[in-house]
C-alpha cells in the first residue's frame, strides 16, 4: 500500500468517515433551517431591519476606531449623540461579525430589561478568567440568581439608610479641604472616601487611603484596581477582538494585585472561630454575611469583586459631577445651604422625604446630564423580536437572532428633547419640581438586574453635599474650562477633575 493509499483509503472505507460526513452536513442543514426559520419567524410577526451604520469593511474596526478617537479627546457622548441623530432611536452595527443594535426607545428597554433568563442575559460581555469572575453582575441563570438571593437581603432600605460608618469617612474628607477658599480638586479625594468606605462596608476593614502614612495613602492600589476594571470593561467592549489587548502586560499584573487584596480578606474571615463575631458587630459587612452562605473562597472573591467594582466611584464621581455644576451655578449652592442648615446632626436621613427635595432633584439632575456610564448590554439567548425600531420610520417590529447584542445607551436616554425638553443639555434642578421620574431614566438599570445598591448611592451623595453645604457658605469654580469634558472609565467623569475652592461659614 502506498503511503496515499494509507492515509486515504482507510477514511474512505469506513463507518467513521461516513459518519463524520453526515454530522458535518447535518450541522449545516441544521444552521441552515434555523437562519432561515428565523427569517420567516420574523416576517411573520412584520419585523424589518433597523437602520445600519455605514461600515466600511466587515469587521466593524472602523467604528471602534472612531469611538476610540472620540473617547481620547473627550467627545465620546456626543459621537453617540451624532448617530442617534443620524439613525434613529434605534440601529444596528457589527463588531467581527458580532450583532449590536443600540437603542433608546424605551419599548425596546423595557422588553430588554424585562426578558426573562431564557431570552436576555449577560453572555459574551464577559470573559474567562476576567478581572470580575462570575458573581451578580457578571452570571446568568441559576449563578445569577444564586448571587441575588445572597446579596439583595444585604441592600435593605433599613440598612442603607445607616450612615453612622460612612460619616467617618466623610469627616476626614472634609478635613482635607482648604477653609479659606483654596483651589482644590476634590476629585480624587472624593474618590479615595468612596474606596475606603466601599472597603469598608464590603470587607469591614478600611483601606484608609485618606489617612496619611496607611499603606494606600499613595493611591497605588486604587489605580491599580482602576487600571484592572477599566481593562476588564475595554476586553468587553471589543467582543471578539479582545485579543487585541493580549501584550498588555500591566493588566494581569494589577488583576493579581487586586485579587491578591481580596483573597487575604476572604481567608481572614473564613479562618475566624465559629461565633467569633456574634454579638460584636452591631451592622452588616457584606463578606461576613456572604460567608455565613458559602465557604468557597474564590466565590467569595468574585461575588465581592462585583460588588466593589460597581460601588467604589460610584458615590465619588456623581458628587464629584454635582460640585462641578454647583460651582458653574453657585446660586443653587446657597439655596442648598439654606435647607441643610435645618438639618440635625445625627438625623435619620430620608432620601425621598420633602426635607431632602432640594437635594434629591440636584442629585438626579446631575446623573441626568453628566452620566450614567455609556451602556448597559445584554446577549439574546434565543430568537425574539424587539418592539421597534425596524424599517425606515423605526416603527415596526425588530428581529434579535439568538447571540445579537442589546445595548441601552443611558446617555442618550436621558437627552430625549420629547422627554426632557429643549433644555435637555443644560443642568436644571428645578426640572425635578414639577416631573416624576420618567421610564427614560435608567441609571441602575431596570428590572431584575437593578442594581442593588443604588438607594445607598443616591442617600450617600446627598449625605455629602449635605455636609459640605453645611461647613461651607459658598462655591467658586477655579476650572478656566467651562465646558464638562468627560472621561468615558468605568463611569462617566470630568476628565479636567473638580477645581473648586470653597469658603467657610464664620463663627
Amino acid at each position: 500500500m502506498s503511503n496515499e493509499d494509507f492515509f486515504t483509503e482507510p477514511w474512505r472505507s469506513t463507518s467513521a468517515w461516513n459518519l463524520f460526513t453526515r454530522l458535518a452536513l447535518g450541522s449545516l442543514c441544521i444552521f441552515v433551517l434555523s437562519t432561515l426559520a428565523g427569517i420567516v419567524y420574523g416576517k411573520i410577526c412584520g419585523c424589518q431591519r433597523p437602520p445600519c451604520y455605514p461600515h466600511k469593511g466587515w469587521l466593524g474596526l472602523d467604528l471602534m476606531r472612531e469611538r476610540q478617537t472620540a473617547s481620547d479627546q473627550g467627545r465620546s457622548l456626543a459621537h453617540y449623540d451624532h448617530w442617534f441623530a443620524k439613525l434613529g432611536h434605534t440601529w444596528e452595527e457589527k463588531l467581527a461579525g458580532q450583532r449590536l443594535i443600540n437603542t433608546i426607545d424605551m419599548a425596546n428597554i423595557r422588553v430588554t430589561f424585562n426578558a426573562d433568563m431564557d431570552t436576555f442575559g449577560r453572555a459574551g460581555a464577559f470573559h474567562k478568567n476576567d478581572f470580575l469572575g462570575p458573581g451578580i453582575f457578571s452570571s446568568d441563570g441559576p449563578r445569577w440568581k444564586f448571587s441575588r438571593d445572597m446579596i439583595k437581603p444585604l441592600f435593605k432600605k433599613a440598612e442603607v439608610r445607616s450612615i453612622a460608618v460612612f460619616k467617618r469617612h466623610v469627616d476626614r474628607f472634609i478635613a482635607q479641604i482648604p477653609r479659606d477658599g483654596n483651589t482644590i480638586d476634590v476629585q480624587p479625594l472624593l474618590k479615595k472616601m468612596n474606596f475606603d468606605s466601599a472597603a469598608e462596608f464590603i470587607f469591614g476593614k478600611s483601606t484608609d487611603s485618606l489617612l496619611p502614612g496607611s499603606p494606600y495613602s499613595n493611591g497605588d492600589f486604587i489605580e491599580a484596581f482602576n487600571y484592572a476594571n477599566a481593562g476588564s470593561l475595554k476586553r468587553r467592549k471589543a467582543g471578539r477582538l479582545a485579543f487585541r489587548y493580549w501584550l498588555d502586560r500591566e493588566y494581569p499584573r494589577t488583576v493579581a494585585e487586586v485579587h491578591a487584596f481580596v483573597d487575604q480578606q476572604v481567608q481572614l474571615v473564613l479562618n475566624e472561630p465559629p461565633g467569633a463575631d456574634q454579638g460584636v458587630k452591631a451592622r452588616y459587612v457584606l463578606l461576613d454575611e456572604l460567608a455565613h452562605q458559602v465557604k468557597d473562597p474564590i466565590t467569595l472573591r468574585y461575588e465581592c469583586l462585583n460588588l466593589f467594582a460597581g460601588g467604589r466611584d460610584g458615590v465619588a464621581v456623581l458628587v464629584a459631577n454635582a460640585l462641578f455644576c454647583l460651582a458653574r451655578n453657585p446660586s443653587l449652592w446657597q439655596e442648598l445651604r439654606e435647607t441643610a442648615l435645618t438639618i440635625c446632626e445625627g438625623a435619620e436621613l430620608d432620601f425621598d422625604s420633602k426635607t431632602l427635595k432640594l437635594f434629591r432633584n440636584v442629585v438626579y439632575e446631575t446623573i441626568r446630564s453628566t452620566g450614567p456610564s455609556a451602556t448597559v448590554t445584554r446577549t439574546a439567548f434565543k430568537d425574539t423580536i424587539l418592539p421597534k425600531g425596524g424599517g425606515p420610520d423605526g416603527e415596526s417590529p425588530l428581529f434579535v437572532e439568538k447571540g445579537d447584542q442589546v445595548s441601552v445607551y443611558g446617555w442618550g436616554c436621558n437627552h430625549i428633547k420629547s422627554v426632557w425638553g429643549e433644555d435637555c443639555y443644560d443642568f436644571t434642578p428645578d426640572r425635578w419640581n414639577h416631573m416624576k421620574i420618567p421610564p427614560e431614566f435608567v441609571p441602575f438599570g431596570g428590572g431584575r438586574r437593578i442594581c442593588p445598591a443604588y438607594q445607598q448611592v443616591y442617600l450617600q451623595s446627598a449625605y455629602v453635599l449635605i455636609r459640605l453645604t453645611q461647613e461651607f457658605e459658598s462655591i467658586e469654580n477655579r476650572d478656566p474650562v467651562l465646558e464638562y469634558v468627560e472621561l468615558d472609565r468605568n463611569l462617566i467623569e470630568s476628565r479636567n477633575g473638580v477645581k473648586i475652592g470653597l469658603t467657610a461659614a464664620g463663627p
